[in-house]
């Protein structure tokens, strides 16, 4: 499992509280990232993209560029648009049938999740398409706020942990050094006024 997908389903399980299966194959080497059950049991398909590069951020639609012709065959080069997530993730008809599988027909909801979009027009287009995206960098946020104290045996979750700890740290301390800066800025304020009152 990619570490994205990883945060992505500790994401959905510890903050959202949903049910997760991942890594689920499918015919072809086809693959389905994460399917995710609510408590109210509205399903999720979900599928992410692994680059924090801004040069593949994820974009709406594809283009040219996007495609290599191999032997009269057209594949993809360029894996970071919503297209590409609709077609070769979402309605991929090994995909299709393995969520069948699972019970899941139309009755669920399709969500990408990136490091970033390119643009916010892409929130907007993957609406259109019935797609939601998520940009992973927020729920990081969310998911190492939710950790708090309890001790994690999954290394990520432990890391996330220990990395929300050392930001905790460090704003204390910055906090105590500008505590300290103002405290020295009065303090030396208020020996010039008595300096000058003698």
């Amino acid at each position: 499992m990619e570490t994205t997908e990883h945060i992505t389903e500790a994401y959905v399980r510890h903050v959202l509280g949903w049910f997760t299966n991942s890594n689920i194959k499918a015919k072809g080497g086809k693959e389905i990232d994460i399917l995710a059950i609510d408590v109210r049991e509205n399903k999720y398909h979900i599928e992410s993209g692994v680059t924090h590069k801004k040069n593949w951020a994820l974009k709406s639609k594809r283009s040219k560029e996007d495609f290599d012709l191999e032997k009269g065959k057209t594949k993809w080069k360029h894996r970071n648009s919503v297209d590409f997530f609709i077609k070769e993730k979402f309605n991929d008809k090994r995909v299709i049938e393995k969520l069948i599988d699972f019970d899941f027909n139309d009755n669920y909801k399709k969500i990408i999740v990136v490091w970033q979009v390119a643009n916010n027009e892409v929130f907007e287009y993957g609406k259109s398409k019935g797609v939601e995206v998520w940009e992973l960098k927020d729920k990081v946020k969310n998911l190492m706020n939710s950790l708090g104290e309890t001790y994690y045996s999954d290394d990520i979750l432990r890391t996330l942990q220990l990395v929300n700890k050392v930001n905790e740290e460090r704003k204390k301390g910055f906090l105590s050094f500008l505590k300290q800066k103002i405290y020295d800025k009065n303090f030396m304020r208020i020996v010039k006024e008595a300096s000058c009152q003698i």
